[in-house]
């Protein structure tokens, strides 16, 4: 498959695929990304995904807000929206960037202000490149730490292959490529660089909030998991993982996505 390189930046919410000036090529069975995306096991990795995402400031006061999202009151609706468009943009063939379209304009009008944290007061949209690639991003890197898990090693060719086929998959998208690592070790430092610096709890817990707004009345098993794993965040930068070990640096940040607690498989 052919790299794709844009010639133009489209605006949110510039149109169908079909008006853009490049036109993303779809994926074929011929893909990694086809062969490993529709796995089952995916959903085990999607839930680190989730995690990630909502860690991300200005994810975090969007899902927070129930003017803005039901992630918190409506989280089953809410992924039978989103999964099959997400799925789609790999497997509905000439229809994924419909697809891709769809689920990038359903984000238009998700945008605020960030309160709480070292980003108080900051303005976010859901469009923003910087705030939309790090949402695809934690789907790639779920992707690979479920494939790290459950399948035969990748070779680095194969790694190679795969993650230029994700930066593809963003690309349907129509939005600017300037957060995405142009490969696959970028990518990982990345990552490393997002955790050490960026991310953070960013649901409280009764004990520190009573406004009564839908990030108190979440799950409390998911506010502890985010509190958790925030903290554990902001007390272990992961600028130590290498390329050479991908499974175990995977499972560092995820124990959910790998077998036996989070154990490394003997290799």
């Amino acid at each position: 498959m052919e790299d794709y390189v844009s010639m133009s930046t489209p605006s949110p919410g510039a149109g169908s695929a079909s008006a853009r000036t490049h036109t993303v090529q779809p994926f074929g069975p011929d893909s990694l990304i086809w062969r490993y995306l529709g796995d089952l096991r995916n959903a085990l990795g999607g839930r680190a995904a989730t995690t990630l995402q909502v860690m991300h400031p200005a994810i975090g006061a969007a899902v927070s807000d129930p003017e803005l999202s039901v992630f918190f009151t409506e989280p089953i609706a809410r992924l039978r929206r989103s999964g099959p468009l997400i799925m789609g943009v790999v497997y509905n063939g000439l229809g994924a960037h419909h697809s891709a379209d769809t689920l990038r304009d359903m984000h238009l009008r998700i945008k605020g202000t960030i309160t709480g944290g070292t980003k108080h007061g900051q303005q976010f949209h859901a469009l923003d490149p910087e705030v939309f690639y790090w949402a695809h991003a934690t789907f790639v890197y779920a992707l690979f730490a479920t494939i790290d898990a459950f399948h035969d090693p990748l070779t680095t060719e194969q790694r190679d292959q795969l993650y230029a086929e994700c930066k593809h998959w963003y690309r349907l998208y129509g939005l600017s490529e300037r957060p995405m690592p142009p490969d696959y070790p970028s990518f990982v430092a990345y990552v490393d660089r997002m955790c050490a610096t960026e991310l953070a709890a960013t649901v409280q817990t009764p004990s520190d909030c009573d406004c009564g707004s839908a990030c108190c009345s979440a799950d409390p098993l998911l506010r502890q998991v985010l509190t958790v794993i925030g903290s554990q965040v902001s007390a272990q930068p992961l600028s130590t993982r290498t390329e050479e070990s991908p499974r175990k640096a995977h499972q560092q940040l995820s124990p959910m996505a790998a077998p036996n607690g989070g154990r490394v498989p003997p290799q």
